[in-house]
């Protein structure tokens, strides 16, 4: 082969490799919009990429950066992975509705009201990065405020009321603290590991030995699932 022939081939052959990541990554773009999380590390994408070429994690983030914006986030931590969080664009659409479309009738524009409440708290909720690497330490971690977006933490007080003192406000904020948990977890069920459902999960295991009553809570999402307890 000559010199010309071999510059052609080299050539087609980078060709073929920047088409085939090229569909990798629209393959990926497709997953991540259809996916149902949005919390991610790179394993991830490589497996949604497939086989074949594809882009490094270091190549992949500006490209994934320059295509959604302002809803991705990357949280680089020295010696752990990098942790991708897709939030939406929820944000400017609600803005730029919020007044344009106030309802004449009052009971319509009371459920515009709770609709758009709902989506400013999903879009916290899925804005905000939880590690899944380890498990609650003391009781402390059970029901830490910080767990909590403080959208739906403001929500849950509203909502979830009390004029007591001492013991049952302990009470009612351990309420507040499960429901929020639970409502992250069915939000965001594969990147949030709720301190109190685990708990839950772990002391009807640790006291009954019983598969079909942890199996059973999480059906009812009072637990998580039986594999995580055994982990």
């Amino acid at each position: 082969m000559n010199h010309v022939s071999a510059v052609a081939a080299g050539v087609g052959s980078g060709r073929h490799r920047d088409h085939e990541k090229n569909a990798a990554f629209q393959k990926l773009i497709e997953f991540i919009d259809s996916s149902d999380e949005c919390q991610f590390i790179y394993q991830d994408f490589e497996q949604a990429m497939g086989d074949g070429e594809k882009y490094s994690q270091k190549a992949l983030k500006p490209k994934l950066m320059a295509h959604y914006g302002k809803s991705l986030f990357v949280t680089e931590t020295p010696g752990k992975e990098n942790v991708y969080n897709f939030s939406g664009s929820a944000s400017a659409a609600l803005y730029e509705k919020w007044y344009d479309q106030k309802k004449a009738s009052y009971s319509d524009e009371r459920m515009r009201i709770v609709e758009t409440a709902a989506a400013i708290i999903r879009e916290d909720i899925r804005s905000k990065v939880y590690s899944t690497s380890h498990y609650p330490s003391d009781e402390k971690d059970l029901d830490d405020e910080s767990v909590l977006p403080k959208s739906l933490h403001r929500f849950m007080e509203v909502i979830i009321t009390t004029k007591a003192k001492d013991k049952s406000q302990r009470v009612v904020q351990r309420k507040r603290a499960a429901i929020g948990q639970a409502l992250v977890a069915a939000c965001r069920p594969r990147s949030f590991l709720s301190p109190i459902l685990l708990a839950v999960g772990v002391f009807a295991h640790r006291n009954f030995g019983s598969r079909e009553l942890v199996s059973k809570l999480s059906n009812l999402c009072f637990s998580v699932d039986y594999a995580e307890v055994r982990r």
